[in-house]
């Protein structure tokens, strides 16, 4: 009788434990302001860039925070995302590129364009996003330009590691640097693009 109380104690404990490690909450941050409106003196241009949503493995697109380790993916116990990853990937993708390209309206896929507009479609296909066992995080995908047939502008391969961090907000941190990066390889293709004639790909 005595060992079966014991017992219940000790699970009741444990249980008691667990509970009181509070959930940390966390989300990548684009380099600017999210949500900004398209400036007035842009809204006519011919040329905008619609960013598609992210595809992203999933096993690695949870609301909880993967991690890689020694003994492969696991998923970390007290931090999830304040959103699934590739709708927020998409979001802070979008902001950092309107940083990238001041000049250029940057829109999510499904918003009303004006009449007239030559969309540049920016599509992202992920292969590893997640921080390592080594401290740090990576970002590998590919990504492709289309032009408003669907035809392929530009298609290149990105691969991006930034400093992780011993906590989970610090990888977070280093997810969101890893998009920036991207966002910014995608924004000096698309100037190439407007630049060139007649372009012919990246």
């Amino acid at each position: 009788m005595k060992t079966k109380i014991l017992l219940v104690l000790l699970v009741t404990i444990l249980i008691g434990a667990c509970a009181s490690v509070p959930t940390q909450y966390l989300a990548l941050q684009a380099r600017t302001p999210e949500g900004s409106a398209v400036n007035e003196r842009f809204a006519s241009q011919s040329r905008w860039i619609i960013v598609d949503h992210v595809q992203i493995p999933a096993e690695i697109d949870r609301l909880s925070l993967t991690q890689e380790t020694a003994r492969g993916l696991q998923i970390a116990p007290h931090a999830r995302w304040l959103a699934p990853l590739g709708g927020m990937m998409q979001r802070v993708l979008a902001a950092d590129l309107q940083r990238s390209l001041p000049h250029t309206p940057v829109v999510l896929a499904g918003a009303p364009l004006p009449a007239a507009v030559q969309p540049i479609r920016v599509r992202v296909q992920v292969s590893q996003f997640l921080p390592l066992a080594n401290g740090k995080v990576i970002l590998e995908a590919d990504y492709f330009l289309l032009d408003g047939k669907g035809q392929t502008l530009c298609a290149a391969r990105f691969r991006q590691w930034e400093k992780g961090g011993q906590s989970p907000q610090t990888e977070a941190l280093g997810m969101s640097h890893a998009v920036a990066a991207l966002a910014e390889a995608i924004g000096q293709e698309i100037t190439a693009l407007h630049r060139a004639p007649a372009p012919k790909g990246c």
